[in-house]
């Protein structure tokens, strides 16, 4: 295995166990790549990894290349109920994945450089939020 696809399998672990040890969210997630169905009125968390980009910082002996990947974090939660919980949902997201937050797993260390959430997205049976952590990861060149 590369040293890049480690780092993605490392960074995916460390966002998910993030997730797992935040009171508050949802208890039901939708990891990507596993087959997952909604349960009706039942409020749950959409998790999905985008490597973005790596771009080299220096090259040849000791250089680095800096790894831009985003954690794109959906709420959902039933329509008709208000936005109280899903507002304080996003709110505890953004904070456990608060600018300069370590994650670590395996032997990859990153931090998050932005946290953001989007507008509430209102459908027939869900709202939903849409919350993008940015998370930079540094491998050698």
């Amino acid at each position: 295995m590369s040293a890049v696809q480690t780092l993605f399998g490392d960074l995916r672990a460390a966002v998910r166990a993030r997730i797992l040890g935040t009171p508050g969210l949802p208890p039901v997630v939708s990891w990507e790549g596993i087959a997952f169905t909604p349960a009706t009125g039942t409020p749950w968390l959409r998790e999905r990894l985008a490597p973005i980009a790596s771009q080299v910082l220096g090259l040849g002996v000791g250089g680095t290349i800096v790894h831009r990947v985003v954690a794109n974090l959906t709420l959902f939660y039933p329509s008709g109920r208000g936005t109280v919980e899903i507002e304080t949902a996003a709110g505890l997201l953004l904070a456990a994945f608060a600018p300069s937050t370590s994650l670590v797993h395996g032997t990859t260390a990153a931090r998050v450089a932005q946290a953001e959430r989007a507008p509430l997205q209102h459908e027939p049976s869900w709202v939903s939020c849409p919350v993008a952590i940015t998370i930079l990861a540094y491998t050698p060149s």
